[in-house]
């Protein structure tokens, strides 16, 4: 009985033990490179995403803001995801976060297929002000992966074109909410 306890004691210390072992980060996905205070490019990675049957890799891209606006930045006639090869940016343009919306979340979908934008553009609305919501929680067709990244908005020392608009409830574009860009009649905002 005791050859037993003995036994048992030792496979829970050689399991537990096992568990304390740090596990390796994975290589980020995209790349947030700063260009100005305010404006940004997305690099996608080498990371492993997911690649469709036509061998290409699909990105769609969303702010959300701490303020609570939701953003979509790339935006296309079609509304839906753009090619993105490692190492070119994303859309190929820069983005640009007004400084009074405060620090956004970046969310990059990585996809096999093209994504209607409008579709994850309403559900994120939907869960808009949720704290226990993750970008992976949303119904996608596919294989798609999430890569969040962080970025602070600073006073610019430039200006950059505007991209994006604003998305209201339904996951329709606010035409009439896009941000000017900076250096016009109303000071960037």
């Amino acid at each position: 009985m005791d050859r037993l306890v003995a036994v048992a004691l030792a496979g829970t210390l050689l399991v537990g033990s096992g568990c304390s072992h740090p596990q390796e980060e994975r290589p980020p996905r995209a790349e947030l490179r700063r260009i100005t205070g305010n404006t940004f490019e997305l690099l996608p990675t080498q990371a492993a995403v997911p690649t469709g049957k036509d061998g290409q890799r699909y990105c769609l891209v969303f702010t959300q803001a701490s303020t609570g606006v939701i953003r979509q930045l790339t935006m296309t006639q079609e509304n839906k995801s753009v090619r993105c090869a490692p190492g070119e940016p994303i859309g190929h343009v820069r983005y640009r976060i007004p400084v009074e919306e405060g620090p956004v979340r970046v969310h990059i979908f990585f996809s096999d297929q093209k994504l209607n934008a409008g579709s994850i553009a309403a559900q994120l609305y939907e869960h808009k002000g949720d704290p226990s919501f993750h970008p992976m929680d949303l119904r996608l067709p596919g294989d798609v992966v999430v890569e969040t990244l962080e970025f602070r908005p600073k006073t610019p020392g430039g200006s950059a074109p505007e991209v994006g608009a604003r998305v209201g409830p339904s996951g329709e574009i606010e035409r009439t909410a896009t941000v000017p860009a900076a250096g016009t009649a109303d000071g960037g905002r």
